[in-house]
This record gives C-alpha cells, sequence and structure tokens, in this order.
C-alpha cells in the first residue's frame, strides 16, 4: 500500500541482450525458482517455514485455526504433505523487479550493487512504472509481492504476531468459511515459502511477480527455452495490448518510464539501439527516456 501511494516505479536490471528480447518480444519471462540467479534465495524461506511449523510457532498458530475450525490444522500438513515445497516450486515461477529511485542519483546512475550482480558486461535497467503490479487483470493469475528480508528470529517474531492478530480476530476467521480459511493458509505458507529472503539482500529491495500452474491462464505462455546452456520451461507474459485490441495496462509504452544504460564499454552504440527499439515500439519521447549512466565498473580479466 505504501508503494502504491507513492506512485513506486520499478527496476528490471538485466544483460542488454535480454533487454533487447524484452523489448522486441514484448513479453517477460518468469522463470523456475531452481533456475534463478540464486536457488539458495527461496530455500531460505522453505528452511524458515519448516522451521516454525516445527516449532512453538507452529504449536500455536494450529492452536489458532484448531479453535474456529476443529482439525483444520491436519488439513493444512496434509495438503503441505502431499504437494511437497519441491513439487510446488517446480509449478512456480518468477520474476523479479527492484524497486527503484530512492534518491535522485539512484534514478540518474541505477544501483552499483544491482550492475554487479545483474548487468553483465553490458547491463540494463528498465524502469517500469508500477501499475500493472498493483492492478487485477482477469485471466492473468499473476501476483506481485514485496519480499521480506528476514532472519529466522525475526521471521519467528512475524509469525508470533500474525498469531496474535488471528487470535484477537476469530470472527474474521469464521466469516471465512472453513474451505477459504483452509485455501488462505495454504496461500500464506506458499507466499512466505516464495518472498522470505536472508538479510544479506536487503539492498536489493525485491519484489517478486509469480503464477502458479495450478492456476491456469488464458494470457500466458509456456514454453521451452534454454537459458546459458540450460534447458528449462518458462512461462512468457505479454507486455503488449490484448489480441482485441483493448487496453491491457501492461503494454511497453504504456509502462516503460527509462532505459538506463549501464556499464558497458560501448554507451553510445547502445543507447542508440535502445531509442532505436522504443520508437519502434511507440514510446513517446523515446530519444528523451535513454539514458547513459557512465557508471565505470570493473570487468573482470
Amino acid at each position: 500500500m505504501a508503494a502504491l501511494k507513492a506512485g513506486t516505479r520499478f527496476a528490471y536490471y538485466t544483460t542488454a541482450e535480454t533487454a533487447v528480447q524484452v523489448l522486441k518480444n514484448r513479453e517477460i519471462w518468469l522463470r523456475m525458482p531452481t533456475c534463478m540467479n540464486d536457488a539458495s534465495e527461496v530455500q531460505h524461506g522453505r528452511d524458515a517455514i519448516i522451521d516454525v511449523w516445527g516449532g512453538d510457532e507452529g504449536t500455536r498458530l494450529a492452536e489458532v485455526f484448531d479453535r474456529v475450525y476443529p482439525g483444520i490444522s491436519d488439513e493444512l500438513t496434509k495438503k503441505l504433505d502431499a504437494e511437497s515445497a519441491t513439487e510446488l516450486l517446480a509449478q512456480t515461477f518468477i520474476a523479479c523487479l527492484s524497486e527503484h529511485a530512492v534518491t535522485p542519483e539512484e534514478d540518474r546512475y541505477g544501483r552499483l550493487s544491482m550492475w554487479r550482480a545483474y548487468g553483465g558486461p553490458s547491463g540494463i535497467a528498465l524502469i517500469l512504472k508500477g501499475d500493472p503490479l498493483f492492478a487485477d487483470a482477469d485471466g492473468l493469475s499473476v501476483y506481485s509481492s514485496p519480499v521480506e528480508y528476514l532472519d529466522a528470529s525475526a521471521f519467528k517474531q512475524q509469525i508470533r504476531e500474525f498469531v496474535d492478530r488471528m487470535n484477537a480476530n476469530q470472527d474474521f476467521l469464521r466469516s471465512l468459511g472453513r474451505d477459504n480459511c483452509l485455501w488462505w493458509l495454504y496461500q500464506t505458507i506458499t507466499m512466505a515459502m516464495l518472498c522470505v529472503k536472508h538479510p544479506a539482500f536487503v539492498e536489493e529491495r525485491e519484489w517478486r511477480i509469480f503464477h502458479s500452474e495450478r492456476e491456469p491462464s488464458t494470457i500466458l505462455r509456456r514454453e521451452i527455452e534454454c537459458i546459458r546452456g540450460v534447458a528449462q520451461p518458462v512461462i512468457k507474459l505479454p507486455l503488449d495490448d490484448n489480441p482485441d485490441g483493448s487496453k491491457s495496462g501492461r503494454a511497453i509504452s504504456d509502462i516503460l518510464d527509462r532505459v538506463i544504460v549501464g556499464p558497458t564499454d560501448f554507451p553510445l552504440a547502445t543507447a542508440s539501439a535502445f531509442v532505436d527499439l522504443l520508437e519502434k515500439l511507440g514510446v513517446p519521447d523515446a530519444g528523451n527516456k535513454v539514458i547513459i549512466s557512465g557508471v565505470p565498473l570493473r570487468s573482470n580479466s
């Protein structure tokens, strides 16, 4: 809600090669968590859930919900056991964005740590308006969430506070109905698994957009691609208007705020190429939306 109120923009840090494909194909790829830059990022959330579920916090959580719906914690456990974390992650696809421009300097130069992590020898940051992340889209089945950066102790504290809130609002839990309550409990655990990271990554200010194949979409496409030599399924999210010509709110010409050219040996050529791409996409004032950061990043020899 704070991000929505502030009109927060988001940065997609990537290589120039990938950014060209995003713009040319008008799509962004969601990938399996186990194929992401660092699979341990998701493992951290999974471990946090397992630790809580087997401890005092998990017992308290079960007691609160069992008071409202006797036996519902056993149903949840069976559901989690039947759909293991490995299977869950195999059916979930993610793309990562970063909150952009806390300072004017970042708006001009981007963030050095992100260039180092994701830019490669020629980095690009696509700066996007946040509107699609906050909107409801029928048939899309894609969701967004900020990442929480919590160690084991802080995560347990969050669970304790969650239990206290649920305990104080049992009438609300009853109003949901048993099936809905079970579904939302399952979703809560899933979200925690996907959107809790180690505190060491806090400077990334990450948001995740994700899709579960348990929830079919009429808009997404599942295809096989080879990325850095690894064959893998990807979910392709179109950044374009709907096939019938109606506005989707996701078209690049509507959501692209600017392009920051990161560390590269060829800044002028790169900037010129992206201006051409934006003009072909109908992005207004394309020449002023491509910015050369001039960041001098040392390359590895």
